[in-house]
This record gives C-alpha cells, structure tokens and sequence, in this order.
C-alpha cells in the first residue's frame, strides 16, 4: 500500500492557509516545476554500508549513476540522472547502434565504496544494440556470469540487503562475501526459483522455494538471526546460530560463484542497498519506498 505521508504538506506547499480566487491554475503550475511525491530512500533510512542503483538515493548524492564502456570502440562515459531515474537518453546516444557494459557501478552512499570491473569479458551488460536492458519497464543490469566487487567492510552487528533484481537461472547472487572458503555468505538462488540466504560458517543453510521471477527481497544476516523477504512478505526466519561477521575480506555484487560452483547463473538487477547493520524496524518502510518506484508487487 502506498505510504500517504508524502502528501503531508502538499495543500499548505501549494495554497498557504487560503486559496486566493483566480491563483489556483498559477499555483498548480508548481505540480510541474517541483516533485512532491519522490522520496530519496537514503535520506529516510540511512547509513548503508553501500548503495548501488538505477535510481537517485540520495538528495545529497551529486554523482553518476554508472560508467558505461561501449562496445564498438572500447570508450567509456558517466552516465547520470535525469528527474531521479538513470539517464536513459544519453546512455542510448552513447551505446547507438552497440552494447554497453557496466565498469563502475557508483556508490551513493557517501562511504565510495564503487563497485567496478575493469576486466571487459567480466563486466555486466546494459545496453543490447543500443537499447538499454530493462525489467518491469525499468532499466535493469543483466549479468551473464560477470561480477562488480567493491572495497570490503567490518559489521559487529549483522547485514541487512535490499535487492530489486531477477534470478534467470541456477546459482545466481546478488551480493556475496566473506574470504571465498569456510567462512563466507551467499544472498541470491541456489536455483532459479530458490531463493537463499546462505552462510557456510558451520555449514548453516536457509532457503526458501518461491516461483516469482521479479525479486524485492530483503535479507538479514546476524549472529542470532535470520529474515528472508520476498515481496514484502517475510518467507523465512531462522536461528543461524553463527557469528560470522560479514565482509570482512572481499565483497562483490553478482558473482562468478555460489560456493564453489564452477557454472554459476545469470542474473538481473536494478538495485543493491547493503547495510552493515540489522534494519528490521525499517524493513516496512524501506519496501514501501522501493515498491512506489518499481511497482514490484
């Protein structure tokens, strides 16, 4: 359900405390010149460890959105917003007529922690013969087994992800971490309707069948505890009983493996907000937020 506060204010924005005869086609025009209904989820519910998207976050933030290397000759260019949404105009001007790749899929939540990938044959695709890649009438990036990593970070207590994407096939994540042996966690598909936390410290599994193919989920790692949501729908909770403490060594957005998984899957998203702490009172909220943009469910 849609939240009504962010109509709180409108009619004292537009009128004051009366409505002057003969001003209100005037002062409607402010509809157009200024956005009443866009609420920045990072001003809302900050403090992300990361926050990756197609979309503005953060009215602080002034950066990209994305580098983008285009195919025909290897070029790469920042690409923006436009209104809060990627720039889509200026993406297709730059990929005419080619594919693009992601190289850097900026941070916007202040820490810098971009994701990139400077290797070309593992960077993910977003543009398709110069038409930008998108899910649900939203661009969206499409990773053919290819990864994004991004600078690794300590949490004491526990890590919550956001994610709007799509799992296409078997052993696709959507964020992963830990040191890639013993002791690492996995948060995306076990297969393409599976949806799985996974914490291999002690060998503790949580997974969850589910036939959606478009994904808001939402996860909670902590050393007591665990919560996997899809669709503004708790869909499993649990007990890990572990005290992995997350990102400690290596971070990466998609990945090339689930595990040990020598075939892993393809994958689509939009958006990944990581924070390096529990967001259980937030959670309603923070799903309200994407919901409004993407129309999930």
């Amino acid at each position: 359900m849609p939240d009504f506060g962010i109509f709180r204010g409108f009619n004292e924005k537009l009128f004051g405390d009366k409505l002057v005869a003969g001003q209100l086609p005037t002062q409607l025009g402010l509809i157009g010149s200024e956005d009443f209904a866009y609420l920045y989820l990072l001003d809302d519910y900050p403090n992300s460890a990361a926050a990756y998207s197609l979309r503005l976050l953060r009215s602080a933030y002034t950066g990209d959105a994305i580098q983008v290397r285009r195919a025909s000759d290897n070029t790469t260019q920042d690409i923006g917003f436009v209104n809060n949404e990627l720039d889509v105009t200026s993406l297709e001007s730059f990929c005419s007529g080619t594919n693009g790749f992601v190289t850097t899929w900026y941070d916007q939540s202040g820490n810098g922690r971009d994701a990139t990938q400077s290797t070309a044959a593992s960077q993910p695709q977003i543009v398709s013969s110069g038409s930008v890649i998108t899910e649900n009438g939203k661009p969206i990036i499409f990773n053919d087994r290819k990864e994004l990593r991004f600078s690794s970070f300590a949490s004491s207590g526990g890590v919550a992800c956001f994610v709007v994407g799509k799992p296409i096939d078997s052993e696709a994540i959507f964020v992963s971490g830990g040191d890639n042996v013993g002791n690492r966690f996995d948060f995306g598909v076990r297969t393409s309707s599976d949806y799985r936390i996974l914490i291999s410290e002690g060998g503790t599994t949580e997974r969850i069948e589910d036939s959606s193919n478009y994904l808001g989920t939402y996860g909670l790692y902590s050393a007591t505890q665990s919560d996997l949501r899809l669709d503004n729908s708790s869909i499993n909770t649990g007990n890990m009983n572990n005290s992995l403490q997350a990102y400690t060594t290596s971070s990466a957005l998609f990945t090339r493996r689930l595990g040990n998984s020598a075939n892993p899957g393809e994958s689509r998203a939009s958006e990944i907000i990581v924070y390096p702490s529990d967001q259980t009172s937030n959670v309603s909220g923070i799903e309200t937020n994407i919901n409004d943009f993407y129309s999930i469910y």
